[in-house]
C-alpha cells in the first residue's frame, strides 16, 4: 500500500470522526423541524461552506473559478443519490431507534461488495472477511443501543416489530451503497471541493420543492432553535466531511474498503457519547468497537504478491 493510499484511508477516517461526532446534531434537528426540511436547509449551509472555500482558494492562486460539465453532471448525480439516502434515513430515524437504524443502515458495508461482485470485480478475502467482522461489530453495538430484554441479546429482539420506518433506513443503505460507488467513479476525474458543492447544491434543490409540499415550513423561533444543529451538520458533517470522503476515495480507489472505514461512524459515535455526554457502556459496546476496528486494520493489509 502506497503512502497516498494510506493517506487517503485517513482522510475517510476523518470522515468518520466528523459523522460520528454529528449524530447528536441530526437527532436533535429533528425535534424542530421535518427530515427533508433539516436536510435540505444542512445541504444549502453545506454548499454555500464550500462554494465559500472555492472562491477563497480561486482569489488566493489568482485563478478564475471554473467548473467543467463532467463535474456539473457528475456532482448532479451524486447530489440525487444522496438526496434518496440522507433523506430516507432522517424520515426513518423519526420512528427507528438509534442502533436499529445504525445497524440497518450499515448494511452497505455488505451492499457495496455484493454490488462491485455483480458487475465483475473480485474481492480478496482480506477485505471479504474484514467486512464480516465489521457487520458482526455493528450488531453488538445495535444490540447493545437497542431495548433488549431481559434474557438477553437476539436477533429476533433486534428485529421486533418490523416497520416502515425499517424500510425506509433500508433503502438509505442501498443508496449510500450506490453513493459510494459513484464518488470511486467519479472521482478520480473531478477537483473534490467543487464535486462536493455541487452535490450538495443539488441535493438542497431537490428537496426545496419536497419540504414546501409534505412539510410545514419552519418559522424564525424553529430555525433558531435548531441553528446550532443546522451549522454543525452543514459545514462539518456535510461541507468538510463529505468532501472528505472524495478526496479519500480518489486517494485510495477501493469502495469497499471505504465502506469498512467509514463504517467506524458508530464506533466514534460511541466514544463521542463517552467523552462529550459521559455516557457509560456495556461490554457488548466495546467488544463491538474492537471488532470494527480490527476490520478497518484487516482491510488495509497489502495484497500478498504472486511469483
Amino acid at each position: 500500500m502506497t503512502k497516498k493510499n494510506l493517506f487517503g484511508n485517513f482522510l475517510l477516517l476523518l470522515t468518520a470522526i466528523i459523522w460520528g461526532s454529528a449524530f447528536v446534531a441530526q437527532r436533535s434537528g429533528l425535534d424542530t423541524m421535518g427530515p427533508v426540511t433539516f436536510n435540505g436547509i444542512r445541504s444549502f449551509i453545506g454548499a454555500a461552506a464550500l462554494l465559500t472555500f472555492l472562491l477563497i482558494r480561486a482569489a488566493a492562486t489568482k485563478k478564475k473559478l471554473r467548473i467543467t460539465k463532467k463535474e456539473l453532471i457528475y456532482g448532479a448525480i451524486c447530489g440525487a443519490i444522496l438526496f434518496c439516502a440522507s433523506t430516507t434515513q432522517q424520515m426513518g430515524l423519526a420512528t427507528v431507534s438509534a442502533g436499529r437504524a445504525g445497524f440497518l443502515t450499515a448494511l452497505y458495508i455488505v451492499l457495496v461488495p455484493i454490488i462491485r461482485a455483480i458487475g465483475g470485480k473480485k474481492l480478496r478475502p482480506c477485505v471479504i472477511f474484514a467486512v464480516t467482522l465489521a457487520m458482526l461489530g455493528l450488531i453488538m453495538l445495535s444490540a447493545a443501543e437497542a431495548d433488549m430484554p431481559d434474557s438477553g441479546f437476539s436477533l429476533a429482539a433486534l428485529f421486533a416489530g418490523f416497520s416502515f420506518g425499517d424500510v425506509l433506513v433500508i433503502i438509505s443503505a442501498f443508496c449510500y451503497s450506490f453513493h459510494i460507488i459513484a464518488v470511486d467513479r467519479f472521482a478520480v476525474d473531478t477537483d473534490s471541493p467543487t464535486l462536493s458543492c455541487i452535490q450538495f447544491a443539488v441535493c438542497g434543490l431537490i428537496s426545496l420543492p419536497i419540504f414546501s409540499i409534505f412539510e410545514n415550513l419552519p418559522d424564525a423561533a424553529a430555525i433558531a432553535g435548531g441553528w446550532v444543529e443546522l451549522v454543525y451538520a452543514g459545514v462539518m458533517s456535510s461541507g468538510v466531511a463529505y468532501t472528505l470522503q472524495i478526496a479519500g476515495q480518489k486517494l485510495s480507489p477501493n469502495p469497499t474498503v471505504a465502506a469498512v472505514l467509514m463504517s467506524t461512524e458508530s464506533v466514534f459515535a460511541v466514544i463521542f457519547g463517552m467523552l462529550i455526554l459521559r455516557e457509560s457502556h456495556s461490554a457488548l459496546e466495546y467488544l463491538g468497537c474492537a471488532l470494527v476496528f480490527a476490520a478497518v486494520i484487516l482491510a488495509q493489509l497489502p495484497e500478498r504478491k504472486t511469483k
